[in-house]
């Protein structure tokens, strides 16, 4: 992936955020559970479709009122084992 022109960031309570300098445009975030790792937003992507979701990582993050009914595995955290699965 490549960024092109400068990031704001942006902090709250429980994320630091990047994105866009001039629009403000959510690009990606970063979580206090998960300080290693940056998660990005798929509608920043020029091309998300190219991007099909192989699995729901950090399930256990989600709202509770957001519910996946595609079949694809889902896992508590980023780790794939069977003791994460949900």
């Amino acid at each position: 992936m490549t960024l092109h022109g400068a990031l704001q960031v942006y902090h709250s309570s429980l994320h630091v955020k990047w994105g866009g300098r001039r629009c403000g445009a959510p690009l990606c975030y970063e979580t206090a559970q998960r300080p290693d790792e940056k998660d990005i937003d798929a509608v920043s992507l020029d091309r998300p479709e190219q991007f099909e979701p192989q699995a729901h990582y950090h399930y256990a993050e989600r709202q509770n009122w957001a519910t996946v009914r595609d079949g694809l595995a889902k896992y508590r955290t980023g780790d794939e084992t069977l003791t994460d699965r949900m």
